[in-house]
């Protein structure tokens, strides 16, 4: 069953990511693999629509933007150890996500 998004989000979050591979990575260039951890972190904002969408596009709602306001700096993926092969056998890799809340008190930008 899919979960429901959850109703109040949160202020301000980091996200780091880490993409594991069975086997060789078919990127060794982690900037590559931004494009990844951006459709991650667009999933886990708010569902909207677009323009004039029946449907909105989905969404967890864990924050209501992912723009500089709910997002914080330093975001960041990188290559991850390898899987061992008998890990997930009909898929070739994870991606790993690490989701911090931070204070906004703490925040200096």
């Amino acid at each position: 069953m899919p979960r429901r998004p959850i109703t109040q989000g949160l202020d301000l979050i980091a996200v780091d990511g880490v993409a594991r591979f069975r086997g060789r990575p078919p990127v060794r260039d982690r900037d590559n693999l931004r494009p990844t951890l951006k459709a991650a972190i667009d999933g886990l904002t708010a569902p909207r629509r677009y323009g004039k969408a029946e449907h909105p596009a989905p969404g967890y709602g864990l924050i209501v933007d992912d723009s500089d306001k709910h997002l914080a700096p330093g975001t960041d993926i990188r290559i991850g150890e390898p899987l061992p092969k008998s890990t997930i056998p009909d898929h070739p890799g994870l991606l790993i996500l690490t989701i911090r809340e931070i204070a906004r008190q703490n925040v200096l930008f």
